[in-house]
């Protein structure tokens, strides 16, 4: 995303220069493109030697005004930020249990500033929660904006992206238990508009374990409208509809089922989202907060945010470059999902809920859920290349070959990760306000926490 965003950015200032120059010198521009073509032979040598008219010169230059105001535009409406880093901010802090002034100084925060401080330049804002068996550790490191010194916190709000779909694969573990549904229920009987479709022969388990076959994207991904979105980091979700996702499930029912395949889709669970609204009755904000949030006691974690809430959600940035005391960055809209898509990846949340989450699905607190979200791990379709429980992969980590059980997740201006041991020993959640892979901070710090913690037998 951040690559892309940079590559973006670079070819609406190449065609901001080229109007310039073609308003401005306009024969010198035209001489340049004939030696050009003449070079490969597109034109003749007389054709090249050829000098402008009045006339051309002024189409030329009415065609670079034109391009020049244009990509002027695009640059205004892709939010870009220039500035000078202050030298002044308030250092990391960890532990909420006491204030928020204090830096833990145990060696659980050592190895997670070790591990982070090298590279933490090179996002804009991180908040780390970590679990090392009876230890925690939340530090925060860079800034919630680019306009203020002040780290995130355990109260600082971020978009999690697809970590969301763990959230979905436990409410269907939890409905299981206290509904109708199961795994082997069939989308089309949850949806009478997909009856006589594909969804025939689609189950809710293809859904959760991402081999439904259905796409990663929607329908209309494609509409100018969704492409301006995308080019400006604008809120890329807000108008998908039920039918947009319903419109990607194949008419008809496969004659002969194919043998199931992961293919990550955010249709496959933008559907199951609605199912389990549809099946209760609430949306999915709702079914969060009744099912989960309150159950585990998470403060802030939801769809939707209040205007309290949303005073301590930190800015998302698409790109960011840092060069010196100097940056560059295009600040993001938030993503806000419908609820037909909210179930893939609409969730905010803070360290400290998230802190909560990890220790709850390492078994590490105990609650009425707890069944639930062991289940919610356990495999449901594997090969030799992967496994895959209610949301959750499986993975081995490369060095320790600890067995680890993970999500990460992705909007327009945050990125997130969340992964621990398989004996529940060890865990981490990290959240980040830029777009950069937080993927890497997560193995790497599990990695580092087994190597210095091993196991006593």
């Amino acid at each position: 995303m951040e690559r892309s965003a940079f590559i973006v950015q670079a070819i609406v200032l190449v065609y901001l220069l080229m109007g310039i120059l073609m308003a401005t010198i306009p024969a010198e521009v035209d001489l340049a493109k004939k030696k050009i073509f003449r070079t490969l032979r597109l034109i003749s040598a007389a054709k090249a030697r050829t000098p402008l008219n009045q006339r051309e010169s002024r189409i030329s230059r009415g065609v670079g005004i034109g391009i020049a105001v244009a990509a002027l535009f695009v640059l205004t409406q892709m939010h870009l930020r220039v500035g000078e880093m202050s030298e002044h901010q308030r250092p990391a802090w960890s532990n909420p249990a006491a204030s928020e002034e204090t830096v833990s100084d145990t060696s659980l925060h050592h190895t997670v500033k070790r591990v982070i401080d090298p590279v933490a330049d090179q996002y804009i804002g991180l908040i780390v929660a970590t679990v090392a068996d009876d230890e925690w550790d939340i530090t925060g490191f860079g800034r919630i904006n680019l306009k203020s010194n002040i780290p995130p916190d355990h109260h600082t709000l971020f978009e999690i992206g697809s970590i969301s779909k763990v959230f979905t694969g436990i409410l269907l573990a939890e409905m299981i238990t206290t509904t109708d549904l199961a795994l082997d229920t069939p989308v089309s009987s949850c949806l009478p508009a997909l009856q006589g479709s594909q969804a025939d022969t689609m189950t809710l388990e293809h859904l959760v374990t991402h081999t439904s076959g259905l796409p990663r994207m929607p329908a209309g991904t494609f509409r100018p409208s969704n492409i301006w979105k995308a080019m400006i980091a604008g809120d890329a979700y807000r108008n998908y509809t039920e039918q947009d996702l319903l419109a990607k499930v194949p008419n008809k029912p496969s004659e002969t089922p194919s043998e199931p395949d992961v293919r990550y889709s955010n249709v496959g669970f933008g559907i199951l989202g609605m199912i389990l609204s549809e099946q209760s009755g609430e949306d999915y904000h709702h079914l969060i907060q009744a099912r989960i949030a309150k159950p585990l006691g998470l403060q802030d974690s939801g769809v939707t945010l209040d205007e309290e809430q949303q005073s301590r959600l930190a800015t998302g940035y698409r790109s960011y470059l840092h060069l010196g005391p100097y940056y560059l960055a295009q600040q993001a809209a938030s993503w806000n999902f419908p609820n037909c898509l909210a179930a893939a990846g609409g969730l905010r949340s803070t360290a400290s809920d998230m802190l909560v989450f990890l220790k709850a699905n390492m078994g590490q607190l105990s609650s009425d859920l707890t069944p639930v979200l062991q289940q919610s791990h356990q495999p449901l379709f594997a090969t030799e290349e992967i496994q895959i429980g209610m949301g959750w992969f499986h993975d081995t980590l490369p060095t320790s070959d600890e067995p680890i059980i993970w999500h990460n997740g992705g909007t327009g201006g945050y990125r997130s990760f969340i992964g621990f041991t398989a004996n529940g020993r060890f865990g981490v959640c990290v959240l980040s306000n830029s777009t950069r892979s937080v993927d890497t901070i997560g193995y790497t710090l599990l990695e580092n926490l087994i190597a210095e913690r091993p196991m006593i037998t």
